[in-house]
């Protein structure tokens, strides 16, 4: 398990999922006013999947698209008045990858069984 200055993986992932969040409300937002965001990602995705053990095998193009998607509907909340709504897209967004991380590891050892 991963510790950092007393915080736990699960708060580090909180943190990154959070601050990623906010990248992307700010890029949205950005580019609703018509500035070129294309070189504005912070690429948070690969260290959270790396983090929570999803491995090269494991990053696919469905799990960064599914990323992308969930973190997208951040752009629709006002992150200054509804923190909690920020909280529960961080909350979903960590239990998710946490499933994923199970599906693909049941996947690795239901093949290796067959």
């Amino acid at each position: 398990m991963l510790k950092i200055e007393n915080m736990t993986e699960k708060e580090l992932l909180f943190s990154l999922i959070k601050d990623d969040l906010t990248n992307v409300h700010l890029v949205g937002g950005l580019r609703r006013i018509g500035l070129d965001t294309d070189n504005h990602d912070l690429y948070l995705s690969e260290t959270l999947f790396k983090i929570i053990g999803l491995n090269e095998n494991d990053q696919d193009d469905k799990l960064y698209e599914e990323y992308y998607n969930r973190s997208q509907k951040v752009i629709d909340i006002n992150i200054r008045e509804h923190s909690k709504e920020i909280d529960k897209l961080v909350s979903e967004i960590y239990m998710w990858l946490l499933e994923e991380k199970i599906k693909r590891a049941y996947k690795k050892i239901t093949k290796k069984n067959l």
